[in-house]
């Protein structure tokens, strides 16, 4: 439950509510701060933009992402470190399907909010191999990121059509690209633990 006094998290919300209920292009951000019960400024000065808003959600959803470690994890293989991970992303975008449905079939109409997407989009498939244990950094990392996020992309399709409450298809097209991805080992390593847990991490991923 979003707290009153988290408003970002209540602007998140309505964002994603409306968006569920009229599209992504319909919701202004007047509209926005209504649903909220907030004032223009208050948003403003938690999220000045609507692709803001969408950076913000990313954010709270990476977090989440990161959390959950379960004890015994860290000694896995990597593939089945980012199935977990990517998983919980999976399961924390559930109650936001519809509205994140609405957003995705909108963003072709709006190139500066899928612009603005990139670079967020990015970092957390950057977090996602932190936390399986591989390293980000340098060409390797990126060639890993873009398959990852590629990877991430084809499960998301399925995802949206996926009202099982176990996910069954969502894991099982999660499992199956993650294992057709493993066809670049020799691009991505993806065999072996390399990197730091992130907690044990200074910074961001570069």
């Amino acid at each position: 439950m979003v707290r009153k006094t988290d408003h970002l998290g209540r602007a998140i919300e309505a964002a994603l509510e409306l968006a569920a209920a009229r599209g992504w292009r319909r919701v202004a951000l007047a509209d926005v701060a209504g649903a909220a019960g907030l004032s223009l400024v208050e948003l403003y000065r938690v999220s000045p933009s609507k692709a803001a808003l969408l950076g913000a959600y990313a954010r709270r959803l990476d977090e989440q992402m990161l959390t959950g470690e379960e004890e015994g994890a860290a000694d896995e293989p990597p593939r089945d470190r980012l199935f977990e991970v990517l998983m919980r992303r999976f399961e924390s975008m559930r109650p936001h399907r519809d509205g994140l449905a609405a957003i995705l079939a909108d963003l072709p109409t709006d190139p500066l909010a899928a612009l603005c997407t990139l670079p967020g989009f990015a970092r957390s498939m950057a977090w996602a191999l932190v936390a399986a244990g591989l390293s980000p950094r340098g060409l390797c990392g990126l060639a890993r990121i873009k398959v990852l996020g590629a990877v991430y992309l084809a499960t998301l399709r399925v995802w949206l059509r996926d009202k099982d409450p176990d996910m069954a298809a969502t894991m099982a097209a999660l499992d199956r690209n993650l294992r057709c991805a493993e066809r670049w080992t020799w691009l991505t390593g993806w065999t072996r633990r390399e990197y730091p847990r992130p907690e044990e991490e200074a910074s961001e991923p570069a």
